[in-house]
């Protein structure tokens, strides 16, 4: 396969972290996760760190049906339209618990 970088901002960020998971220098759009090198333990790893840096919710078996970084590249973009901008974690404060924050 021709190589094709990564262009899309979504496509840069996760070829940094198969970068970092996969420790292989120079990761394409067509490359896929597990011909060169992850395992489902990386998989599992990895999956958690696109969900925290991202914001979204994904599966591990997201990667399993389209382990090409462009192919999960374009789910993590899906699940951004689903599911916007994550929003803060609001906590209620108890009367006491909010005159100890004063």
């Amino acid at each position: 396969r021709e190589y094709v970088a990564p262009s899309t901002p979504t496509e840069q960020k996760l070829a940094e972290l198969w970068t970092k998971f996969l420790q292989v220098e120079q990761i394409g759009i067509h490359d896929n996760f597990f011909e060169i090198g992850g395992h489902s333990l990386l998989a599992m790893q990895m999956i958690a760190q696109v969900q925290s840096d991202f914001q979204i919710s994904l599966e591990v078996r997201n990667l399993f049906d389209d382990p090409t970084l462009g192919g999960l590249a374009q789910m993590i973009e899906q699940a951004e339209r689903i599911d916007g901008p994550a929003k803060p974690e609001i906590v209620a404060l108890s009367r006491s618990a909010r005159r100890k924050r004063d």
